[in-house]
């Protein structure tokens, strides 16, 4: 029985990871839902609003509508009307509607949906001085659980790029795993671990941890950073459980002192603990600078 509990982790947690996209709300496990960001480039200095444009004419609680109330029931007075019948009141040559949602990035430059963005769109621009509108022509997709754009103004033209990269994702993976090893191999010097052990440690464990962040990546591409925590902490113990089926047996004695025990359950917990808040750490700086 014992030995079905970190498999049965693993499937439950390979069965909530792999759910698509907003699916599986009985799963939810605070995943809140997908983003979707937008930095903008050369949108000028006049006061600008933003806004995506849905190819359906519902997401979650946004909804395409001519009643302000509607959308905005609690908080009318803290959202400016006139902006909103604006957008409202746009018509998109394919058919694309207006849920309700708009921010003010004239200062921020930066345009963020973080509840329930629509899944097919387009960006819309919009400057109130001048009463002018800039739609982007392509439409764009949620790539990602958390998806990222760059948008660049040319004249009357918008278009969006994909900011995040396969490249940088990789660059990730592989520096997160290198130093899960590096920590491992520091922690077997200080439970004096030498000789052969030490590339057979650096062998197994790596090939574990790289196994377990390419899961982890998979997870935080589909899911968002919420269940890739949660996914980090708990894979950790099945990873010490894993590593101590391996290492008790191979590593019956310390090289150093043939008559000594290998202290092989101690150092696995360890290493592996360590080395999760570690991984969690350089995930989040990695995602901010790459």
């Amino acid at each position: 029985m014992k030995r079905r509990i970190p498999l049965f982790l693993l499937a439950l947690l390979l069965l909530v990871s792999v759910l698509p996209m907003g699916a599986g709300a009985a799963f939810n496990f605070g995943r809140g839902t997908p983003t979707v960001l937008i930095g903008l480039e050369n949108t000028g200095q006049e006061t600008c609003y933003v806004t995506l444009l849905s190819q359906e004419d519902t997401s979650g609680p946004w909804v395409k509508t001519d009643d302000f109330s509607k959308v905005y029931p609690k908080e009318s007075g803290q959202v400016d009307q006139a902006i909103w019948e604006a957008f409202n009141g746009y018509e998109d040559p394919d058919g694309f509607h207006f849920l309700g949602f708009f921010q003010n990035c004239t200062q921020s430059k930066t345009f963020l949906w973080n509840y329930c963005p629509p899944e097919t769109f387009k960006l819309l621009l919009y400057y109130p001085d001048s009463g002018t509108f800039l739609a982007s022509d392509q439409t764009y997709s949620r790539y990602a659980y958390d998806s990222y754009y760059t948008a660049t103004v040319s004249g009357d033209q918008v278009t969006l790029t994909q900011t995040a990269t396969l490249t940088s994702e990789i660059l990730s993976l592989v520096i997160r795993t290198v130093l899960m090893v590096a920590i491992a191999l520091l922690i077997a010097r200080v439970f004096r671990l030498s000789g052969k052990q030490l590339p057979f440690l650096a062998g197994v464990h790596g090939g574990i941890v790289l196994v377990l962040n390419l899961f982890l990546a998979l997870v935080n591409y589909r899911s968002g950073s919420s269940l890739f925590l949660m996914d980090a902490l708990l894979l950790t113990i099945v990873v010490v459980m894993v590593e101590w089926k391996i290492f008790t047996p191979a590593l019956p004695k310390r090289a150093d002192d043939p008559e000594a025990p290998c202290p092989v359950r101690k150092f696995t917990l360890i290493a592996n603990v360590v080395g999760a808040v570690v991984n969690i750490a350089a995930a989040l700086i990695l995602s901010a600078v790459l």
